[in-house]
């Protein structure tokens, strides 16, 4: 059965709340695995810096008033501006943030040298909560990932970080990063239905924070981006997904529980009982289901 779900109005929000149970006949997030003790704050992008039932959720589950969050402006081709305004508005929220100087651009610090530096990655460890602001998604892995895909040292304290119970937030491209499969260089949503997604070209993998059973996407309902969302489950064979709109946070706590905050919603397709005809040239499914 799908989870249920209520409404109700939180200052100019609105608030959507479900929980999804392990394999209770609708996929949970949450594997066989015992779960990280910490939280996921998934943002579909072009977060406003007055939407403060999101940043103010962030603060309270790094730990409250005072709370250091480490701000990774890695995504973003001007991170030192970028990673600024995401400390502005955390420090306006009650958080204490601090820039991680990881990119691989504009910024005067080698990120080869920083995601080895032991001052700075026990800094991050000792944060409540991670922060990764939108850009290019590819720019995070590039930087945390070694190229034989192993974790940096950065990256091992991030999930430390993530297993002892901090929180690890994502917006646009940071929140691509959540799920073990992500879009790297994605044509228009037309043109990927027509033509497909291989690995390694136009998808690639994530950080893989979320389950793995679960596929990730931001902007999903403004720009319909949760059309090439399915294209890529079905080519990597994955059956479930979660598209954020815009303005809006996934909180993912416990590993199955789910709360929508912000402006609008998200929405989760199941590709479980999902058929397609390989006779029919492009993208192609029956019985996806759909719920808002």
């Amino acid at each position: 059965m799908n989870p249920c779900l209520r409404k109700s109005a939180m200052k100019s929000s609105r608030m959507c709340f479900f929980a999804l149970a392990c394999w209770l006949g609708w996929a949970g997030m949450c594997s066989a695995e015992e779960p990280p003790q910490g939280s996921l704050v998934i943002i579909g992008g072009a977060l406003r810096f007055d939407e403060d039932v999101i940043w103010e959720r962030v603060v309270e589950l790094a730990g409250g008033k005072g709370a250091k969050v480490a701000v990774f402006p890695t995504a973003s081709i001007n991170p030192l501006r970028t990673g600024a305004r995401a400390s502005a508005a955390l420090q306006a929220a009650g958080g204490q943030p601090f820039l991680v100087p990881v990119a691989l651009e504009k910024i005067d610090v080698d990120y080869h040298k920083a995601v080895e530096d032991p001052a700075l990655i026990a800094q991050v460890r000792e944060a409540g909560a991670i922060f990764f602001t939108g850009g290019e998604q590819s720019r995070i892995v590039q930087a945390l990932v070694t190229a034989d895909g192993k974790n940096t040292p950065l990256l091992d304290a991030v999930w430390d970080l993530y297993r002892k119970g901090g929180v690890i937030v994502g917006t646009s491209a940071g929140a691509a990063v959540m799920s073990h499969v992500m879009y790297r260089d994605a044509r228009n949503v037309l043109e990927t239905l027509k033509k497909g997604v291989s690995m390694g070209h136009e998808i690639g993998y994530g950080l893989g924070f979320l389950d793995s059973t679960w596929f990730v996407e931001q902007h999903s309902l403004n720009r319909g981006r949760f059309a090439r969302a399915m294209a890529a489950m079905q080519s990597q064979g994955l059956k479930f997904g979660i598209g954020v709109a815009e303005n809006t946070a996934l909180v993912v706590t416990g590993g199955s529980r789910v709360k929508v905050i912000g402006d609008h919603g998200a929405i989760v397709m199941d590709l479980s009982k999902a058929t397609s005809d390989a006779a029919v040239a492009g993208f192609n499914l029956k019985h996806a289901r759909l719920t808002y």
